[in-house]
């Protein structure tokens, strides 16, 4: 009976000592393994996209697709395009001017007025928005507005070109203000000199007036 304990303790014993060397061995190879570095998670690595970034971006990609499909005279698909940049940022002149051509050269008249006032009212002094206001305005019969525009054109912005000048004075004209349309002929000849088609309508002023000089 004492030879079985002591041979039982034996093999518990040795047991004990296999598993301090082992352990002690495990240790070892654990302090000269090197630092597994803490490698983030893939949101940390790729930092938060800024919206606006993205926004501006998928913007200008819609925007250069609107003028590719108005290049190649898709206009259905242009006006989609700029739609969908308009959905991202409504307030946006250019794209509201765009929006208002495609509109305006379809014959939808008060949804072009809709969205080229949206532009004017965020950039007055753009006087192609002003200028294709004006433009609406005539095709929807506001000849008052019209002239109010043009004017509008000419006292907001300083590089405005000579030629709506010429529209000016015809939609005084057509608007029963003869006297301005010559005040505006004037205009004309002031900056741009002695014009023929200028001289014509004044003289058709001055002969409906009894005025010829």
């Amino acid at each position: 009976m004492n030879k079985i304990v002591s041979k039982s303790f034996y093999y518990i014993f040795q047991c004990l000592i296999i598993f301090c060397l082992l352990y002690g061995q495990a240790v070892v190879l654990y302090a000269q393994t090197p630092e597994t570095p803490n490698i983030p998670q893939q949101e940390d690595v790729l930092p938060d996209a800024d919206p606006l970034k993205v926004d501006r971006f998928n913007v200008e990609f819609l925007i250069v697709e609107g003028m590719h499909f108005l290049s190649i005279d898709n206009p259905a698909k242009a006006l989609d395009s700029f739609m969908k940049a308009h959905q991202i940022m409504p307030e946006n002149a250019a794209i509201n001017y765009k929006i208002a051509q495609i509109l305006k050269d379809g014959e939808e008249i008060d949804q072009a007025l809709f969205y080229v006032s949206k532009a004017t009212d965020k950039e007055e002094s753009n006087y192609f928005y002003q200028a294709l206001k004006a433009e609406i305005l005539t095709d929807k019969g506001d000849l008052s507005g019209a002239i109010a525009t043009y004017e509008d054109l000419y006292e907001l912005s300083e590089v405005a070109p000579d030629d709506y000048l010429l529209e000016l004075a015809a939609l005084y004209l057509y608007n029963g203000n003869p006297n301005m349309a010559l005040k505006t002929y004037n205009r004309i000849e002031k900056r741009l000199g002695i014009l023929e088609e200028v001289s014509t309508q004044k003289q058709k002023i001055y002969l409906k007036q009894n005025k010829l000089k």
